[in-house]
């Protein structure tokens, strides 16, 4: 054991991992009941009273962060989509809850990324940094959670699509760029591989025919740029290029191994979408 700490990020994604393993031909129940007796864990040690869970036990401090969260209502998703079984949604409702009382800019229409106490923004620039890339993701989830249980979701999903079309979407480029603050001034213009990858994913699920040549448009990005298109670095006709600089330069020195989740969820959306037939006009 190198590091024995719990993190919430990780424990939303062992969860994820679980709910697609379960899903397998032939493996039966260990994967469901593993991933039940870790959500039971993280309710019953990593509970905040205001809401929501630590971002780690122990508890090193810093700001509350709406990441985790966003994760771990992902992964409930998953569970509930290999079961079935009503009493996985029950976390779910929890934290869509906490999205939209404590995550969501009512005023905004923004999603706020670091808090302190009770939920309050974080002082400082941390309170007032937001991801578009994030919005987008939550927009797909928001639908997702729609399907699975019912519950109406568009009017914050259409906060939240408009906040990052309105203030992440580089014009001249379709990018994504990484951070806006609270208000919509440009933080970074510095643009990662996931962020564009959350982008297509989610204006395909909210907009796929009325957005159709944005959502292409950010596709042929992610193969031109980050891929193994001509702007992409050299390391990228094997892996992928994970950031771009300002200048829509190649920035980044390394290839988290993160990215390739954002990969095959953005594409297997556009697959979806075009079995659907509702993205004509985005790449194949």
């Amino acid at each position: 054991m190198l590091d024995s700490t719990a993190d919430l990020y990780d424990l939303a994604f062992v969860v994820f991992a679980l709910a697609w393993y379960a899903r397998l031909d032939g493996v039966g129940e260990p994967p469901v009941a593993l991933a039940r007796e870790t959500l039971r864990w993280i309710e019953t040690e990593m509970p905040r009273p205001e809401g929501g869970f630590l971002n780690c036990l122990p508890d090193e401090g810093g700001a509350w962060q709406q990441n985790p969260h966003m994760h771990l209502f992902e992964a409930v998703l998953a569970l509930y989509d290999a079961t079935g079984q009503a009493d996985d949604l029950t976390l779910a409702h929890r934290l869509y809850d906490l999205f939209r009382t404590r995550f969501l800019d009512a005023t905004t229409g923004c999603l706020g990324e670091y808090f302190q106490a009770d939920w309050a923004p974080a002082a400082g620039e941390a309170g007032q940094w937001t991801e578009p890339g994030h919005h987008f993701e939550w927009v797909w989830l928001l639908h997702a959670y729609t399907a699975c249980s019912g519950v109406e979701t568009r009017a914050e999903a259409d906060s939240l699509y408009r906040f990052a079309l309105a203030h992440g979407v580089q014009d001249d480029t379709a990018l994504v760029r990484d951070a806006v603050s609270r208000n919509g001034q440009v933080l970074s213009n510095a643009a990662r591989l996931w962020v564009q990858g959350e982008a297509l994913r989610g204006i395909l699920s909210h907009d796929a025919q009325g957005n159709a040549s944005l959502a292409a448009r950010v596709g042929e990005n992610l193969l031109e740029y980050y891929l193994h298109g001509p702007k992409a670095c050299p390391s990228a006709q094997a892996t992928w290029t994970d950031q771009l600089d300002a200048q829509g330069q190649p920035a980044a020195e390394r290839i988290p191994t993160s990215s390739l989740y954002h990969i095959v969820t953005a594409y297997d959306e556009l697959d979806r979408a075009v079995r659907e037939g509702g993205a004509e006009k985005t790449p194949a």
